[in-house]
């Protein structure tokens, strides 16, 4: 082989590795922006789970406010039941018919 064509050998495969490491770039660039990609799809997906939790646990909070600053039912029904005994009771006491007791003193049935 005379020097020319060994030239030309180690300049063609000069190319040839050349464009191997290209490619090889090329598809490591690809990579990693798909790797950045999906970690901002999961980055993104985690926030609104997050979020959504925030939402969840500030309705539960709200609820859970209400209940404990909402008397319990039983102590409401006291309530409404002395209201409609008041209701049918006064009447009676301004045209002078007579009383009954009040609801905390009546004997319940």
């Amino acid at each position: 082989m005379s020097r020319l064509e060994r030239a030309r050998q180690q300049s063609e495969q000069r190319e040839k590795a050349m464009r191997r490491l290209e490619t090889g770039l090329q598809g490591l660039a690809f990579a990693l922006e798909q790797r950045d990609l999906q970690e901002e799809e999961r980055a993104s997906e985690t926030e609104a789970a997050f979020r959504l939790l925030e939402q969840k646990l500030a309705g539960f909070e709200d609820r859970l406010r209400a209940l404990l600053e909402t008397p319990s039912q039983p102590a409401a029904d006291s309530v409404q039941e002395e209201a409609v005994f008041r209701a049918e009771v006064d009447p009676q006491e301004k045209r002078g018919e007579g009383a009954e007791a009040p609801a905390h003193q009546r004997e319940e049935d």
